[in-house]
């Protein structure tokens, strides 16, 4: 069994759990919390229709229970908590608890994780060298700096 406790907001907007799409997939705590366990994270790649029907997902998506834990309702939207229990198939039950969730300004990404979040994100759209020439650029701004040169050759969005 996988045990998520949180806020009940996260749960109103997170609670398909039956997606029918790669799009309702993200907004499914359960989808997420067994692409997490089944793949080891939650990116990009997990939002496809050939993951959305992985028998192996779907058997852990089943396992997955939500509920409201009252002090992370209570500490919301100041805080985004979650307490998940995990128990293994020997009994043994695993805690973590998440005062704050990963990338918020309380529990911000490394540099690493943001450039790997940069490639995970625009190498579909750009690939892989513009986004490494991106991800190079970007690092080497300074405060201020003027960042026009980035969307040279670049068509204007509507």
């Amino acid at each position: 069994k996988i045990r998520i406790r949180t806020y009940g907001k996260a749960l109103e907007v997170c609670a398909s759990n039956e997606p029918a799409s790669p799009y309702q997939a993200r907004f499914s705590l359960s989808y997420c919390a067994a692409a997490a366990l089944v793949v080891g994270s939650c990116r990009l790649s997990v939002f496809t229709p050939e993951r959305l029907s992985d028998p192996v997902l779907r058997d852990v998506m089943t396992r997955v229970e939500a509920s409201i834990d009252e002090e992370a309702d209570a500490a919301f939207p100041s805080r985004r908590s979650a307490h998940v229990e995990i128990e293994g198939t020997d009994g043994q039950i695993y805690r973590h608890y998440s005062p704050n969730r990963r990338g918020d300004p309380e529990d911000p990404l490394s540099d690493g994780e943001v450039t790997d979040k940069l490639l995970d994100l625009a190498t579909p759209l750009i690939g892989k060298e513009a986004t490494d020439r991106l991800s190079e650029r970007l690092w080497s701004l300074g405060g201020g700096d003027d960042m026009s040169s980035l969307f040279e050759g670049r068509e204007k969005a509507a």
